[in-house]
């Protein structure tokens, strides 16, 4: 670092003068390094994505050993293996819009929606899935999405288009009940009533940026 003995101080960079008083310089700006050694970022994300990798591939191992080992027993294995491929589909969504949390809360309400529909079809479709699970992924996708955007201070055109989508999605189980698929009534009608003071609620006190995003985004 070159020194500049007329101002005491230190000038870093190439200089030919002090930068002060146009003074000669002394030192040498070879011996000095401007910019520190910054190490690589350790890539925690790879790390985990081969870590669930493993695992996953030990609960298939082990699952396999079992069923093949105890005679007589259906192959159960295939019930683990759509439980993989479930968890690994959610999982790449998540990580795919992770760049965007509210728009990767939607995204993973409509993907698990339609696994726990096919799951509950796949196992004789006993209506679990629309009487319980669908009100309550509804609800909280509605509440996810309004604490990122109060946690992250996202803009009203951030989150708004995004949480009117969860917001239809929340009336759905009405929806079900209406057409006599319910078998259970009480998650849906909290769900559709917590819709409906969400949306009352976006109208009354966004009601201005509502309207400008949905013109924007529809081009109404």
């Amino acid at each position: 670092m070159y020194y500049c003995e007329k101002c005491k101080v230190k000038v870093a960079g190439n200089f030919e003068h002090c930068p002060l008083c146009s003074g000669c310089l002394t030192g040498d700006v070879s011996k000095e390094e401007l910019f520190p050694d910054i190490p690589p970022e350790k890539p925690r994300r790879l790390l985990l994505f081969k870590i669930l990798i493993l695992c996953s591939a030990i609960a298939v191992s082990v699952c396999f050993a079992v069923n093949a080992s105890i005679a007589g027993q259906s192959w159960w294995l295939n019930y683990v293996l759509a439980g993989l491929a479930s968890f690994w589909l959610v999982f790449g969504i998540a990580a795919k819009k992770r760049e965007n949390p509210v728009k990767a809360v939607l995204w993973l309400s409509i993907m698990a929606s339609l696994l726990v529909l096919l799951w509950d079809a796949a196992t004789g479709f006993h209506h679990w899935s629309v009487d319980f699970v669908l009100p309550v992924l509804y609800v909280c996708a509605i509440a996810a999405t309004i604490i990122l955007a109060l946690f992250l201070c996202l803009k009203p055109q951030d989150y708004i288009f995004y949480l009117v989508l969860n917001i239809c999605f929340g009336m759905m189980p009405l929806i079900l009940y209406l057409f006599n698929v319910l078998n259970v009534v009480c998650p849906s009608a909290i769900c559709a009533a917590v819709s409906i003071i969400t949306m009352s609620a976006l109208i009354i006190f966004k009601g201005n940026a509502l309207k400008e995003e949905l013109d924007r985004r529809l081009h109404i």
